[in-house]
């Protein structure tokens, strides 16, 4: 299965973030260029990258890892972390997986303890202690054919 292997620090981040989700949807770009601006002040270069419909954040965060980023931190609900967890899942690269809660739920997050603010979240990042994680793993067959999806917080059928 394969572990989702974690830098000392957030070097290069890739902030992945769902501009038509959560309950702060109007405000998302302002809190998204706030976070974005907290890391580059810390001297790193983010990249910010907004999803583009349902299931792009698994190939962009495959795409980010394949990239070299080191870190791709999900900004939105769990929905969109498991989409980046699968995306990096899928890559040959393991780079960290983080978490800005910006999402209604936010079950990842608040099981990792880090705070509810976005901004106060990704400062909370610049200082974490990594963790290694070990996702769970379903798998389906379909007329489509097999199908695995990677989780972490909760799967359903």
């Amino acid at each position: 299965m394969g572990a989702v292997n974690l830098p000392n620090r957030v070097n290069k981040p890739f902030l992945l973030y769902n501009p038509a989700s959560g309950q702060q949807r109007k405000r998302r770009a302002d809190i998204m260029a706030r976070v974005a601006e907290m890391f580059r002040s810390a001297g790193m270069n983010p990249e910010l990258c907004a999803t583009t419909h349902a299931g792009s954040a698994v190939e962009q965060a495959r795409a980010a890892a394949e990239g070299g980023f080191d870190t791709v931190i999900a900004c939105g609900g769990d929905g969109t972390a498991n989409e980046a967890l699968n995306g990096i899942m899928s890559s040959s690269r393991r780079p960290a997986l983080g978490v800005i809660p910006l999402g209604s739920g936010n079950l990842l997050a608040t099981d990792l303890r880090l705070p509810h603010n976005p901004v106060a979240a990704a400062r909370a990042l610049l200082t974490y202690q990594p963790r290694e994680i070990q996702p769970g793993l379903i798998t389906s067959q379909s007329s489509s054919g097999p199908g695995k999806r990677y989780f972490i917080v909760a799967a359903g059928v």
